[in-house]
């Protein structure tokens, strides 16, 4: 007998049954092995006599269970074994990038999973350094528990652990017990701009004048030769690392060891200055000049690369 149950589903398996007959009326008894979760039931203290069987996978975390129903008849002592098994899977959800929403993170990145069901309670404004649980809710990356930025029902903003390693890692949500749970690529770096929108192609990047901090958009644009500063998260490794859950220092300042480039319109340019914004968690910046020769418009494309790994397209806007 085989029961598939799905944590979060808000549905229990149902009841199986089983119907034990001989030529003539036998006395039995019934009991079952392999935990609490397995039950059986029935009426009748001999044949024929009908049985239904339970799981109840309250508590149980994902995996699978092994048990039977073993059926006595005490006078020859004479058993019989039915062999029973529970699968407890987990509700999928879906990691990502928290500002490009590509689905590769980097260490320290700040990063969105998205499900139903996943928290209780919506919670944001959270001081440093982030907590690692709110309302019983919490978040883990190979077993590493996240800071938490944001969190709702549907959606959970949070930082990567600085201590998890590139390569393929599993991520699980535990939301008052019930839990879920998905797989995600992880890359030393994997840069994604924060932009005023998202559009599958790009969105328009959130840009600053780097000496004054105007913002600069579709109605303010920038100027070929101005000094800006282009928002982002997924920087990889860095120097003075402030430590997962905790805002960047000022001084000090981290900044990243990776090779890093700015396109702007195909223009290549080297940044003055990459790192982490100081009294943030996760948030990187990069500092450059647009070069004098940028086109002018609303959409003009630009991509951030570091370590070989280049961001999604975002737009500018230029004089």
């Amino acid at each position: 007998m085989n029961f598939t149950y799905q944590i979060g589903s808000g549905t229990e398996p149902p009841a199986q049954g089983f119907t034990l007959s001989s030529s003539s009326p036998l006395a039995f008894s019934a009991a079952t092995t392999g935990g609490s979760w397995l039950s059986v039931a029935t009426t009748q203290k001999a044949t024929p006599a009908t049985f239904s069987v339970l799981v109840n996978p309250a508590g149980f975390a994902p995996g699978t269970y092994t048990g039977s129903i073993v059926l006595t008849e005490p006078i020859v002592n004479s058993q019989q074994t039915i062999p029973a098994t529970l699968t407890i899977t987990v509700v999928p959800i879906t990691m990502t990038n928290g500002a490009s929403f590509a689905t590769q993170i980097s260490p320290g990145s700040i990063v969105a999973l998205f499900g139903e069901g996943i928290a209780t309670t919506t919670s944001s404004g959270f001081p440093l350094p982030l907590p690692t649980s709110s309302n019983g809710t919490s978040a883990t990356i190979n077993g590493i528990l996240c800071p938490l930025i944001y969190v709702s029902a549907s959606q959970i903003n949070l930082q990567a652990p600085m201590e998890i390693q590139p390569g393929p890692a599993t991520v699980v949500v535990n939301n008052n017990g019930q839990f879920f749970s998905t797989t995600v690529q992880v890359l030393t770096a994997s840069p994604g701009v924060f932009t005023t929108d998202y559009y599958a192609n790009g969105g328009l990047a959130i840009l600053q004048d780097s000496a004054t901090g105007t913002i600069l958009n579709e109605s303010n644009r920038a100027s070929p030769g101005q000094n800006v500063t282009m928002y982002f998260t997924g920087i990889g490794p860095i120097t003075n690392n402030p430590g997962t859950g905790k805002g960047a220092q000022l001084n000090p300042l981290s900044q990243s060891t990776s090779a890093v480039n700015v396109t702007v319109s195909g223009i290549s340019v080297q940044p003055s200055f990459t790192g982490l914004t100081p009294g943030f968690v996760g948030l990187g910046q990069v500092n450059f000049q647009l070069p004098a020769n940028t086109p002018s418009g609303n959409t003009i494309p630009a991509v951030l690369t570091i370590n070989g790994v280049s961001s999604k397209t975002v737009q500018i806007s230029v004089n």
